[in-house]
């Protein structure tokens, strides 16, 4: 099935809808997505009691160390289970169910108009409740997001909105998703602005923060009011945070976090190449990858005692945050297995995210850093609980780009409030980091290797809020549309400084444009005797010299049409003596590629 193309709709079906019906539409995304993490949640904890202990229950004791399976040595198995029905679901349902999701969303927000099959949500949730629940090495962020994105774009059509409030929809969808699954409503919202929405205006804000708060309301109400990670007396644990020896070396940490970030998305990709050029089965493929996590889990369960890496495991992380796994060489060991099971079960097909993996990641190599430093310096205030928060947002900052994403989003699941300044410049430093070894984020690598290419760079819109006088093509002379080519040139002769006749009717008003070239061309086919009637353009739009580029391009985009008559502030009187100039799509698109010039880094 080709996913790649835009789903066929009628393409005047569309309308926009008023703010105050928007809003309220908003408002049901986030109840639609809020009710969806809570049954995605529920769906986790059925597949995870079944696989793990054979019972059919709801309850998940995901948040604490997981009890030995009673397969025991069998437990190898279960990822490989498991995963062969995820390749069933997405072979059959939807493939772009395979992998985190994220990426899937950003080529629909991007590349598909908004566009996502209402089956997605459904093969989604149930791919990625399964490998979640037999042990596959990811998390639930990119399974939510794409869930509350396919559901928020099936809403959109049902009510057959407009383009840009259908896109603004996912990112509420997708913003609502975050919320609710890790009660973190700021963090949601971040996360829609900074990954999801191309344009970021009160329009595209406001729906966005509706529906993000209605869905942490029902996550909340439903799943519980706690942090994901309750740190015990934050305060007395962030002691120490602001010295500056401690600034400085969280600084050093955040340069080992965008280390992290780029070897996670170059082993990512590298195993979902590798993968796909062993075979061609998929089955094989991912039952391959998963029979190497089972010997993981069993061998960490054999000789630890805990299934560290199944799953999301917030477990693992809490009990670093307690400080009741502070083993150093556990904790590299843990970091390094959590790398490899994560690169394995995403790589060979497994439907998961990664941010609760990088969430890991960070946490060990967080407090297995801070640990070492105490060691080196044991008279300093040293805290590794301290590290792994740091280590935490560093690392998930790398991955994404997401900056304050990675920042909110910690916060709000720590509420480790004292270390935000450390913690601020960590991800800094981890993203920069990154982007100077490699420039692409682990969602934006897949699509590069598809041959999509996006900027989530604000600046590359700057251009639109520029005024339209600013662009106005300003040579033009005034013609009635009865007028012969002959006599235009009579007139005008034939090195005017014209650019574009505006043609008038016998009211003065404008009936058409013609360009001058186009009027050469004219006499070049011998149609002298020709009025500049039947040569003119009939179709253009009229705006004011003090619009926004972006209010021109959007009714240039809407009507179809490669003109613009720019009027005397905002006087779009039809009448010709008030007419300035005109903008045309060729000169629009001269003035971007000058705005990219100006902005790029290459000499």
């Amino acid at each position: 099935m080709n996913t790649d193309t835009p789903l066929n709709r009628e393409p005047n079906d569309e309308r926009e809808a008023p703010a105050l019906v928007f809003s309220l539409i908003a408002i049901i995304v986030g109840i639609v997505t809020g009710l969806g993490a809570v049954l995605f949640y529920y769906l986790i904890s059925f597949f995870h009691n079944l696989f793990f202990y054979g019972r059919l229950s709801l309850t998940l004791g995901g948040e604490s160390l997981l009890e030995p399976s009673i397969w025991g040595p069998f437990v190898i198995l279960v990822p490989v289970i498991g995963g062969l029905g995820v390749v069933w679901l997405t072979r059959t349902f939807a493939p772009e169910a395979r992998g985190s999701g994220v990426p899937e969303v950003i080529d629909a927000v991007y590349f598909r108009e908004g566009l996502i099959r209402p089956v997605v949500a459904a093969a989604k949730s149930l791919a990625s409740a399964l490998s979640i629940g037999s042990g596959a090495s990811v998390g639930k962020e990119g399974p939510i997001i794409q869930i509350g994105a396919s559901l928020a774009s099936s809403i959109a059509r049902l009510v057959h909105l407009s383009t840009w409030q259908r896109i603004t929809l996912i990112a509420a969808g997708a913003g609502g998703g975050i919320a609710a699954t890790f009660n973190t409503p700021l963090g949601g919202v971040m996360f829609a602005v900074e990954l999801m929405l191309p344009e970021l205006s009160v329009r595209t804000f406001m729906p966005v923060v509706l529906s993000t708060a209605t869905a942490s309301y029902i996550g909340r109400t439903t799943l519980g009011m706690t942090p994901a990670f309750v740190i015990p007396a934050p305060e007395a644990v962030s002691a120490g945070a602001l010295d500056f020896y401690n600034i400085a070396a969280m600084s050093v940490l955040g340069v080992a976090c965008g280390v992290t970030a780029w070897l996670f998305i170059r082993l990512l990709s590298f195993t979902e190449v590798t993968f796909e050029r062993l075979t061609s089965n998929q089955y094989l493929r991912h039952a391959t990858g998963m029979l190497f996590v089972g010997l993981m889990l069993f061998g960490f369960q054999y000789t630890y005692g805990h299934y560290h890496i199944a799953g999301a495991n917030y477990a693992t992380i809490s009990e670093i945050l307690h400080g009741n796994l502070l083993a150093f060489q556990l904790l590299v060991l843990l970091f390094g297995a959590k790398l490899l099971a994560t690169t394995l079960s995403l790589g060979s097909g497994s439907s998961g995210g990664i941010f609760s993996p990088a969430l890991f990641l960070g946490a060990t190599l967080g407090a297995a850093f801070g640990i070492a430093l105490s060691l080196i310096w044991p008279t300093a205030n040293i805290n590794p609980m301290n590290y792994a928060v740091v280590g935490m947002a560093s690392v998930v900052g790398g991955v994404t780009g997401a900056a304050l994403t990675a920042i909110v989003m910690v916060f709000e699941m720590t509420r480790a409030y004292t270390i935000i300044i450390p913690l601020i410049i960590a991800v800094a430093v981890a993203i920069g980091i990154r982007r100077a070894l490699i420039d692409e984020t682990i969602y934006s690598i897949k699509l590069t290797r598809r041959g999509k290419h996006f900027s989530s760079e604000r600046h590359r819109n700057l251009f639109l809020m520029r005024r339209a006088e600013e662009f106005t093509e300003e040579g033009i002379a005034t013609l009635p549309e009865a007028t012969t080519v002959s006599n235009a040139f009579e007139r005008l002769g034939r090195e005017a400084e014209v650019q574009y006749l505006l043609l008038t009717d016998e009211y003065d008003e404008v009936s058409g444009i013609l360009s001058f070239e186009g009027l050469l061309a004219a006499e070049h086919e011998h149609h002298e005797d020709w009025p500049l009637a039947r040569l003119g353009h009939r179709r253009f739009v009229q705006v004011g010299a003090r619009d926004l580029l972006s209010q021109v391009v959007q009714q240039l985009t809407q009507q179809g049409v490669d003109y613009a008559l720019v009027y005397a502030g905002a006087a779009e009187t039809g009448l010709a003596e008030e007419v300035v100039g005109v903008l045309d799509k060729d000169h629009l698109a001269d003035s971007v590629m000058e705005q990219f010039r100006s902005f790029s880094t290459t000499p």
